[in-house]
């Protein structure tokens, strides 16, 4: 595993807050199969987490394969294999983005046991789809991602989304039947 971009990485000692606890082997396993899937690269880690799908599982992605012009809005709404997703904070990246209320967000989610999709900048100006599986004790947050079969980790979340001025998130829940 390799950590992206060192600058841009936060030095963060003492124990990890696990929640929710997941298992990184699960991660590790999976692989983005496209050059442009991570956006359905990030919901299947999540499925695989949760135990919904097994862990052989790319029918997003090759559903997907390299779209261009996709984004969170593309999985809002949408339910897969028991798991109903929904894109939120889905603003202009500005000065006066609700990033306290983003974060509370996470924090809730992450409390509640549920992991949160986000985008973050991957190499200038590309953006990438990333897990945030933990919090740690002082506030940050571990994201988790791929590149192709390699797994990638930020451990400054919070720091990256703050320069940002702000990023969507998707959230999950399950899904009930209408």
């Amino acid at each position: 595993m390799r950590l992206v971009g060192a600058a841009m990485l936060l030095a963060v000692g003492g124990p990890l807050l696990a929640e929710p606890r997941f298992d990184k082997a699960i991660i590790d396993h999976h692989r983005q199969i496209y050059d442009l899937s991570c956006i359905p690269s990030a919901i299947e880690m999540v499925l695989k987490l949760t135990g919904h799908v097994p862990a052989e599982y790319f029918e997003l992605q090759d559903a997907w394969k390299n779209k261009a012009d996709g984004s969170g809005k593309d999985f809002d709404d949408v339910a897969v294999a028991g798991l109903t997703f929904h894109q939120q904070f889905a603003f202009l990246r500005r000065r006066g983005f609700p990033l306290g209320k983003l974060f509370a967000t996470i924090d809730a989610e992450l409390r509640a046991g549920r992991y949160v999709i986000t985008g973050l900048p991957l190499g200038g100006n590309n953006f990438h789809a990333w897990v945030i599986v933990e919090r740690f004790p002082n506030g940050e947050f571990r994201a988790l991602s791929k590149s192709g079969s390699e797994t990638v980790e930020v451990r400054n979340t919070r720091a990256i989304i703050g320069r940002m001025k702000g990023t969507d998130i998707l959230t999950y829940g399950p899904t009930v039947s209408r």
